[in-house]
Formats: C-alpha cells, sequence, structure tokens
C-alpha cells in the first residue's frame, strides 16, 4: 500500500512517499509529513549535499517493514544480523530538472514499540525521532565518530525539544 504524506498547501516541494508493511498506529503517522517538510527546510542548508541539491524539491520514500524484512535487509547491507530500528540508503538521484530523490528510509514499528516500552519512551515520540535520524542520514549526517555524533544528538534534541519530545538520547527513568 503506497500512502503519499508529504504534500502539504504549504509545500516547499519536500515530499516523503510512506509504502506500509508493517501494522503502525495511525497517531504516529498524523502531521509526519508537515513536520519532516519543515526540518528539511531547516536541515537542507547545512546538510552536505551540493548547491544545486540544495535548492531542489526532494523526494523520501520510507518503509514500514516488518521485523522480518528489516532483518534481512540490515544482514543484507550492513552484515548485522539482526532487526533495527531504522536504516537510510541514501541515492540523491535527480528525477527532474528541479527534483532529486534523496534516498530511502526503512523503519520498524515493532522494534519502535519494543525500544519505547524498554526505554520509557512515548512510541509516537520514538518514531519521529528515528525519522529525523534517518532523514538526518540521508542529508550526509553521520556519528561514526564522537564528533559527527555530537553534531548529529545536538541537532536531533534541539529539533524534537521544540515539538515536546524529551531529549532522546537522556538515560529513561522507568
Amino acid at each position: 500500500m503506497a500512502l503519499r504524506i508529504g504534500a502539504s498547501s504549504v509545500s516547499h516541494g519536500h515530499r516523503i512517499e510512506m509504502i506500509k508493511q508493517a501494522r503502525v498506529e495511525p497517531e504516529w503517522l498524523e502531521g509526519s509529513d508537515v513536520l519532516f517538510e519543515q526540518w528539511m527546510i531547516e536541515v537542507l542548508p547545512q546538510s552536505s549535499l551540493a548547491k544545486r541539491e540544495k535548492s531542489a524539491r526532494t523526494e523520501t520514500c520510507l518503509l514500514l517493514a516488518t521485523g522480518v524484512e528489516i532483518h534481512r535487509l540490515n544482514h543484507e547491507f550492513r552484515g548485522v544480523d539482526r532487526e533495527t530500528n531504522v536504516l537510510a540508503f541514501p541515492n540523491r538521484t535527480w528525477v527532474a530538472e528541479d527534483q532529486v530523490a534523496l534516498g530511502d528510509l526503512v523503519i520498524c514499528p515493532k522494534v519502535v514499540r519494543r525500544e519505547a516500552r524498554a526505554q520509557g519512551k512515548v512510541p509516537r515520540a520514538h518514531f519521529l525521532h528515528l525519522l529525523l535520524h534517518g532523514m538526518l542520514h540521508l542529508l550526509g549526517f553521520d556519528h561514526v565518530t564522537s564528533r559527527q555524533a555530537a553534531v548529529m544528538e545536538s541537532r536531533e534534541i534541539a529539533m524534537l525539544e521544540r515539538l515536546g519530545i524529551p531529549n532522546p538520547y537522556a538515560e529513561a527513568v522507568l
């Protein structure tokens, strides 16, 4: 089932298309298209993308995967033989003169629920954090080094805080 969730009336041309293979709570998705577009507008200028890409319309595909599917993808593309919460596959392919496909995101709602429960987080907040985290990867941000991690995490913390979502890296009090 493909569902376009990125066309708001104030669209700047940043579109996310969602493919649902796994069950997800509808409230997780409410407003996520608008948030995604706002995040793109905020972060795109500071990304590592080329100047032309920064001014283009963008599209991203989000797959809401089952545990089996994300396990397979994680093993096939990262060599890690287990489920994970989010995978990002940067692409940056021009699909039109002024539009670039940034890549694909894969989020596993089952893992999101499990992690949220274990970490004492609100599941929707955890989902939005992973959506933002994956988007930052598509824009060239990473967390391989401690310096990269500090930059990426501080950006996530600030952007989520404006939504009333607590620091996702703080230790949960259960």
